[in-house]
């Protein structure tokens, strides 16, 4: 499994763009695909053409880990680069209206409207509120059920009626891998140790041989916490990216007996 980082918050290669969002490129046995699509129209395909991946508009499938605009902005650039029509998979509530009461009560944070009723008519859509495979060895799966682990909700962060988000919109990525899962997430909202917990009775697998994408977490005791949970849970290793702050990745190193590693756009994991 190969992935490179095509948007996040922060930026190791000269060239390239950093935003607060988060796109991933991926391959796997034999396809490629997108996990989210960073905030701006056209980041995560500047971005990737500097990298060397120009042909990203014909991946074989597309995730969307949950609707917020930091995800989902780049929609509006890929619609006008798909070579073909492509799959698109995300939860059945993917365009239901999200709200951010910082910047007042109706400050739109969702997907694009623009593009809200238009998404049959360039994607061979798959939205669903189940678990699913959608290919060998290839897992889709929506919100984990709260296993009594920390949630990662925010009161400032509202669902289309005002009221605090549940994130019952958000799926993750799973591959399975000879040495276990490899979990992918966009932003950890229903806490990233519920995430762990969820896929691995779904899968049936155990052993987590990655946790991959923003953990939703901020300080260093939230990052403590994580990682020892993590040790219990069998987890390799982790790779904190986008809305992971930097004291919660400290937090993370000083308790995690595995490999945690930090990479920012234009990095690439190899596993």
């Amino acid at each position: 499994m190969r992935l490179v980082v095509l948007v996040d918050n922060t930026v190791f290669s000269k060239g390239l763009v950093a935003e607060h969002g988060l796109s991933l490129y991926g391959e796997y046995e034999g396809r490629r695909f997108l996990f989210d699509l960073g905030q701006s129209r056209d980041a995560f395909l500047k971005n990737a053409a500097v990298i060397g991946l120009e042909d990203v508009g014909s991946v074989d499938f597309v995730v969307l880990s949950h609707s917020h605009y930091d995800h989902t902005g780049g929609l509006l650039g890929l619609v006008g680069s798909l070579g073909k029509r492509t799959f698109l998979y995300a939860s059945s509530r993917i365009s239901r209206p999200k709200y951010r009461d910082a910047k007042g009560p109706d400050y739109y944070i969702g997907l694009p409207v623009e593009l809200e009723n238009r998404l049959c008519d360039v994607f061979t859509l798959d939205l669903s509120f189940r678990e699913r495979r959608v290919g060998p060895g290839i897992w889709v799966i929506p919100s984990a059920p709260d296993y009594g682990y920390p949630l990662s909700l925010k009161s400032h962060l509202l669902n289309e009626d005002g009221k605090r988000d549940e994130f019952e919109d958000e799926v993750y990525l799973c591959l399975e891998d000879k040495e276990g899962l490899i979990v992918i997430s966009g932003c950890s909202h229903r806490g990233v140790l519920n995430i762990i917990y969820h896929v691995r009775m779904v899968t049936g697998i155990d052993r987590v041989k990655a946790v991959i994408g923003g953990l939703h977490i901020r300080s260093f005791e939230e990052g403590l916490e994580v990682g020892r949970h993590m040790n219990e849970m069998g987890v390799d290793s982790v790779y904190p990216m986008h809305c992971t702050r930097p004291a919660a990745v400290c937090g993370i190193m000083s308790a995690f007996k595995g490999r945690c590693e930090v990479v920012g756009c234009g990095g690439e994991i190899v596993l």
